[in-house]
Order: structure tokens, then sequence, then C-alpha cells
């Protein structure tokens, strides 16, 4: 028989037990802290971990292999904490975003220092080139033309990483797509409120 749309099933308690020891815990200490189910600091906890293990786990389908995702949404109405839940679960991701920055810095530094020096090294090569072709000597122009194209291609290769980020919690789907690349494939959208759909 149908069942009508209007009645909701019962659903068994989220299986805080079934995480690690630690995690468990805090999940639902939190939930008990802010008088919220069980189930929104759980489902957190996942999205969390999964994020934490991003690019180290992939899925051996036999002819091919799958990075592993995890989709969870969470619906609370209005006004149930979800946002002061949310701040916590991923405030040792947030932790672990300004550690991985604090790292990159010198190496993004480096990279925009390498990029400026490639540049004028283009620059100054094109320059080269074009004078040495209003000049007569075939050889002259030959090397300048080369070391121009080589200058160019140099520079073209010049990249500049990304700083690194782990999630976002207000993005657009194309700007998502640019996040993924940027951020070597691996990347999460996270938030207390349904903005990506």
């Amino acid at each position: 028989n149908p069942v009508p749309l209007s009645t909701a099933p019962e659903v068994p308690p989220f299986p805080v037990w079934a995480l690690p020891g630690w995690l468990g815990e805090y999940a639902a200490c939190l939930a008990e802290v802010t008088q919220t189910p069980a189930d929104l600091a759980g489902c957190l906890a996942l999205a969390v971990l999964s994020v934490a293990a991003s690019g180290k786990v992939r899925i051996d389908a036999g002819a091919w292999t799958e990075p592993a995702c995890l989709y969870v949404v969470v619906v609370l109405p209005p006004g149930n904490r979800k946002s002061e839940v949310f701040r916590a679960m991923t405030a040792p991701l947030r932790a672990a975003e300004r550690t991985l920055i604090d790292a990159a810095r010198p190496r993004i530094a480096e990279a925009l220092v390498r990029r400026k020096i490639a540049e004028t090294a283009a620059d100054k090569t094109a320059r080269d080139a074009e004078t040495a072709a209003d000049g007569l000597d075939g050889d002259k122009k030959t090397t300048a033309l080369i070391d121009a194209a080589e200058a160019r291609l140099a520079l073209d290769t010049t990249t500049i990483p990304a700083e690194p980020c782990l999630f976002a919690d207000d993005t657009t789907i194309e700007r998502l797509g640019s996040r993924l690349a940027e951020q070597g494939g691996r990347f999460a959208v996270l938030s207390p409120e349904g903005e990506i759909f």
C-alpha cells in the first residue's frame, strides 16, 4: 500500500558509537551542550573526516579508479543552532587550513618572484629580437628569435601555486570548478545553509 507523504517513519538514532572514540564522544557532547540532534554533529563529523582524508582514498573498480566522495545533507528548521555546531565541527579544518597557508607563503612568494623575473626576461629578449630583426645579420636574428621563444616558454611554464583552501561555505558552481583545479582535485563545500543548492 502507498505510504502517505505526511507520515514520518521511525528513524533509528544516529550511531555516534560507530565513530572513532574521541570523535563519537565529542559529537555526543556537542549535541548535548547545543541541545541539537546527535545526527547533526555525527554527520558533520563524517564530512570533516572526509575532507581530512580527501585525495588519500580511491575506490578501485577494476578497470578504473574513482575518488572517494561523501555527500551529506542535514536538514533542520531555522533557529536550531546548526551554525553553532557547524562552527565547532569545522574548527579543526580551519586551523589546519591556516597552517597550510602559513607553510605555503614562502613557496608562493618565491613563485611570484620567479614569475616576475621570467616576465622581465621575456620582455627583454622580445625587444632584442625586434632589434635584431631590423639588422641584416641572419645569425643574430635567428639566435635572438630562439632566445625570445625560450624566454616566452619559460614564462608560460612559471606557475604560481594557489593558496591552500580545504573548503568553502559559499561558492558558485563555476568557482567550484576553478577551486577543484587549483587545489589538485580536492575541495569540499561545507555550509550551515543551503547556498550550493
